[in-house]
C-alpha cells in the first residue's frame, strides 16, 4: 500500500524552553478539575513530576542518564554467571578488567 507523503511536525528545541517559574502559555487561563474529581493516576503522575522536576530539567539540560552504569551492571552480572566455572575470583576480575576496565594488554606476536 502506498501512502502519501506527510511532512513531519518539527519538535521544539529542548534547550530553548520557557522559564521554570512561569506556567506554560497553553495552561494560562485554563480551568483545571479539582483533585477530588481528577483521575487518580494522573494526580499521582503530576505529583511525581512536581517532585522530580529539577532532576528532570537537569537530565534534559546536560543530556546525562544512568544508561551507562545500568549497562555496566548488567554486563558485570553476566560476567559473574560466566565466572562460576572458574576456580578463583581473579578470573572474574580479569574478565571485568578486559571488557569494562579499559585494560588493553599487548598481545604476543603483534606490534
Amino acid at each position: 500500500m502506498i501512502r502519501p507523503h506527510r511532512p513531519q511536525r518539527s519538535r521544539p528545541c529542548i534547550s530553548a524552553r520557557p522559564s521554570r517559574t512561569a506556567p506554560p502559555a497553553s495552561s494560562r487561563g485554563r480551568r483545571h478539575l479539582p483533585r477530588s474529581r481528577a483521575v487518580p493516576e494522573m494526580v499521582a503522575l503530576a505529583r511525581s513530576i512536581r517532585r522530580y522536576r529539577d532532576l528532570i530539567w537537569n537530565t534534559l539540560d546536560h543530556g546525562l542518564s544512568n544508561a551507562r552504569s545500568e549497562a555496566t551492571n548488567t554486563h558485570l552480572r553476566a560476567l559473574t554467571k560466566r565466572a562460576y566455572g572458574c576456580h578463583s575470583p581473579e578470573a572474574l576480575i580479569g574478565m571485568a578488567m578486559l571488557t569494562r576496565g579499559g585494560l588493553c594488554p599487548a598481545l604476543p606476536g603483534r606490534k
